[in-house]
């Protein structure tokens, strides 16, 4: 997270955290503005930070996806493996080190089996991580 977001401004120091906010609301709805998080200062302090489009890691999500819905070979298995090297690629984009990745592709609720073996888990817990 501290890549893509700064923690918001809440004026008690043990209630800041990351927060977000929907797109299409009117003004004046949703959480206060205050509150919300501001972009990581990957892309707020550098001058030259690229923004790309559609990055590899991205490319390896749709690839979970389609791997999944079965409009390309290879099923669940297949699936796994985009979406762990998908958030490999992401993490590595970013200068994320390869414990610190190991850590998070460890955890039960990162792990591909942790949604169930349902499609619609699978697909939920791609789009979470994507």
């Amino acid at each position: 997270m501290p890549v893509f977001a700064q923690l918001n401004k809440d004026t008690i120091v043990a209630n800041r955290t990351y927060q977000g906010l929907p797109n299409g609301l009117n003004d004046g709805e949703g959480t206060a503005l205050f509150y919300i998080s501001r972009f990581g200062a990957f892309w707020r302090s550098t001058a030259a930070a690229p923004m790309d489009l559609l990055t590899y890691s991205e490319v390896l999500f749709l690839e979970a996806e389609a791997a999944e819905r079965g409009w390309i070979p290879g099923g669940s298995a297949a699936a796994a493996t985009f979406y762990n090297n998908a958030i490999t690629a992401s993490m590595q984009q970013y200068g994320v080190a390869g414990a610190a990745i190991t850590t998070y592709l460890g955890q039960a609720k990162v792990g591909y089996d942790a949604a169930g073996a349902t499609l619609a888990g699978h697909l939920q817990q791609i789009a979470y991580q994507k």
